[in-house]
């Protein structure tokens, strides 16, 4: 009976989570014992800073904190290096429309850099976006993205989104583009965004939307030139804008919500979900059980079309004893084809269930 349940649970695992997702409230921060932890890695935001030397200036923090008048701002990543907070996103223009990555830093949150963000860019394959950023055991950070509208158009051919990534070892010079999963997801047609990978000891993990779906592979050499093998689907679905992270040692996946969830009055929501299978086993990925919504408060500038879109959580409790949320806003759905003009505030929580804005205790 064991046997046809878990079976049951694999097959249609994807249908209970949706289930899960529509009825999911508060966060349960509890770990319970059964679950796998395995040895912290680099995947937290602060690496391998020392807690002391990162500064936080709350008190001088409004929302947004990134905001430009001519360009739309989501999709961000977080990480502390050397001193300074560094932040990767999507930068879009509107005419001509465009995504590009755009960077920035500051030495607090409070001071970024906005007047001089350094560009990511790509002619042939009509725009970069998407960015997640890891450190690997070897001590370089790692960014994976996509490729946008199309990968490499010829007089031939047209292929759709596929996934890169470039390796760093201080944040400031970075490798050429590398194809990421091409083993795994290699057909022309594959449209790849959104990936996250994590470091383990089964093997470098990826997972990426694949058209509309999330998937899931390895790389068990522990290169991120494979060679790749996918793993399949996992048991969350209606997500999107993927983030690994561990939290006290269990791995958890943060993504956005594709659907409105029961309670709320708009899909694009941040969704946490840990992992309950066994992290060393590649099937262990798939298993996943819902923690639930981080349900940030609304403001003047997030209370239209979306209010907390493409979120990347940072765990910075080492350091204040506080998660921070970094999360996309806008007030219209007209601009920037459709997307409206995102800018990118923060939250900060003790225990993931409430959160408050800057101007707030």
């Amino acid at each position: 009976m064991k046997l046809r349940f878990h079976h049951f649970q694999r097959r249609f695992g994807w249908f209970l989570s949706a289930i899960a997702l529509s009825v999911m409230t508060a966060t349960d921060l509890t770990i319970p014992e059964r679950l796998v932890s395995q040895p912290v890695v680099t995947n937290n935001c602060l690496g391998s800073a020392d807690p002391k030397t990162v500064a936080i200036s709350w008190e001088k923090l409004k929302n947004p904190i990134i905001s430009f008048p001519e360009q739309a701002a989501k999709d961000m990543t977080v990480r502390f290096v050397d001193g300074k907070w560094h932040m990767l996103f999507s930068y879009i223009s509107d005419n001509p429309f465009r995504f590009q990555i755009g960077g920035v830093n500051s030495t607090d949150l409070s001071d970024w850099s906005t007047d001089d963000v350094k560009v990511w860019d790509r002619s042939v394959s009509g725009g970069l976006a998407s960015p997640e950023v890891v450190q690997a055991p070897d001590g370089r950070y790692v960014t994976v993205f996509n490729s946008h509208t199309y990968d490499l158009r010829s007089l031939f051919s047209e292929s759709r989104n596929k996934l890169y990534y470039r390796t760093s070892s201080d944040f400031q010079i970075w490798s050429t583009m590398n194809r990421l999963g091409e083993k795994a997801w290699s057909a022309p047609e594959d449209r790849l965004i959104d990936a996250a990978i994590a470091y383990t000891e089964a093997g470098i993990i990826v997972v990426a939307k694949k058209e509309q779906t999330p998937y899931f592979a390895i790389s068990t050499s522990g290169s991120l030139d494979g060679p790749w093998e996918e793993i399949g689907k996992p048991t969350f679905a209606s997500l999107e804008n993927y983030q690994l992270l561990q939290i006290d040692g269990v791995w958890h996946l943060l993504g956005t919500t594709l659907r409105q969830p029961k309670g709320y009055d708009r899909a694009h929501l941040p969704a946490l979900y840990r992992l309950i299978g066994n992290p060393s086993d590649p099937q262990g990925w798939l298993e996943w059980e819902r923690v639930g919504i981080l349900d940030v408060p609304q403001e003047s500038w997030n209370q239209g079309y979306e209010r907390a879109n493409s979120a990347h959580l940072c765990d910075a409790r080492a350091a204040d004893g506080y998660f921070y949320l970094f999360y996309a806003g806008s007030n219209d759905r007209d601009s920037f084809n459709g997307r409206g003009h995102a800018k990118i505030g923060v939250a900060r929580s003790r225990d993931l269930k409430t959160w408050s804005i800057p101007g707030q205790p």
